[in-house]
């Protein structure tokens, strides 16, 4: 899925939208600052969203982000992983623990994290984690 299309009827439409809303209700924000992410700041809208319409659409709606978090609990427990957005630059996670998360990130996406991907940025928040998960697959 790490292909780039862009949005080619109105059920892929209806898919980013309910998408982008969902995303905005978990993290309590605005759909705007979810779109501009996934949309601007990334390429997750179409690099990923759009291109797996077919698998994704079927999929429970918290699908990644919850596995996502899930990893980082077995990683280190007891953080709010929904709000937190600096886990690298505030310390919260160490290079021990990046290590262990590539480790089961790995496995649990099926994904090969490269050392050109170790790199603070995308370990910041489960949104950069998951742009991350999502640029490899």
């Amino acid at each position: 899925m790490n292909s780039y299309e862009n949005i080619k009827n109105t059920k892929e439409l209806e898919f980013a939208v309910f998408c982008i809303e969902n995303v905005a209700i978990k993290l309590n924000v605005t759909a705007e600052r979810v779109y501009k992410a996934v949309a601007e700041k990334s390429n997750i809208l179409n690099g990923y969203i759009i291109p797996g319409y077919e698998v994704l659409h079927s999929q429970g709606r918290d699908y990644i982000v919850n596995d996502i978090i899930e990893v980082l609990n077995e990683v280190k427990a007891g953080v709010d992983y929904e709000k937190e957005d600096k886990l690298i630059t505030d310390g919260i996670l160490t290079s021990f623990d990046i290590i262990m998360l590539v480790s089961l990130l790995n496995n649990k996406f099926n994904v090969e994290i490269g050392v050109m991907d170790l790199v603070p940025e995308n370990f910041e928040s489960v949104s950069t984690i998951e742009s991350l998960i999502n640029k490899l697959k």
